[in-house]
């Protein structure tokens, strides 16, 4: 999964506070990420309810300006009561039944218009449902995010090569589906003494990314949620084999 810049590593509950803020910079900025890090994702459900790429960008800026943004939900989103992506699906599904009723009374008005017009249909070769493509881009962003911090943490501390060697050995291979190279290749690329040397660096990023990993889910939670649990819905999540929300 690629590491995108419109994924922040402020945690969603962080920003939902600040979105509250009598600070009106502080809350459009707040509101303004909140926007950015929500669309990719809303865009992929609604690609999976049926709708055309134009019209599920048209129907995602639409929910996140009339829904998210002018009816305020998130300043009444309640961390008490659970995941906030589980909050915002729910709503958007509701928003969507309405648009769908909005454009079958105005095909029904247009002349030669047919109400039962078909939705473009999900993307071909994408068995996901709905529920699960959301999920999945939501997913990927989360570690994308923690993979940015982590990077950008180990170029700040002088230890670009280590993040390189991660990068090579457990990054790469993920992304391609491939066998990482060989410790032995990465010793004479990157100049290093021995392989043991290379496992000690790829093992100090790995340990730092769980780290940062946990730190991020642990405050994208409601206060009665098991970290551990959610991870492994993450994981899961990008696995395909869950689409626990």
């Amino acid at each position: 999964m690629p590491v995108h810049a419109y994924y922040c590593q402020t945690t969603s509950w962080t920003l939902i506070g600040q979105a509250g803020s009598s600070d009106p910079r502080r809350q459009r900025e707040a509101l303004d990420e909140i926007t950015r890090r929500y669309r990719h994702p809303v865009v992929a459900y609604l690609r999976r309810k049926g709708l055309s790429e134009s019209d599920a960008d048209d129907v995602a800026q639409g929910f996140l300006l009339d829904v998210v943004l002018a009816r305020d939900l998130v300043g009444r989103a309640d961390r008490s009561k659970g995941r906030f992506r589980t909050y915002l699906l729910t709503a958007l599904n509701r928003y969507l039944i309405d648009w769908w009723r909005h454009e079958a009374r105005r095909r029904t008005a247009a002349p030669g218009g047919d109400p039962d017009d078909p939705a473009a249909g999900p993307e071909p070769g994408d068995p996901r449902t709905p529920e699960q493509a959301f999920l999945h881009v939501w997913a990927s962003g989360q570690v994308d995010a923690v993979l940015a911090g982590v990077e950008a943490d180990c170029r700040r501390n002088g230890q670009a090569v280590h993040w390189l060697l991660f990068y090579e050995q457990v990054v790469r291979p993920i992304l391609q589906e491939a066998e990482p190279p060989a410790r032995a290749a990465l010793c004479a690329r990157y100049g290093l003494a021995d392989e043991l040397t290379v496992s000690n660096m790829v093992t100090t990023v790995k340990r730092r990314f769980r780290r940062a990993l946990r730190d991020r889910v642990a405050r994208e939670l409601g206060p009665d949620d098991p970290v551990d649990e959610e991870i492994m819905d993450l994981m899961e999540i990008l696995s395909g084999t869950g689409a626990s929300s």
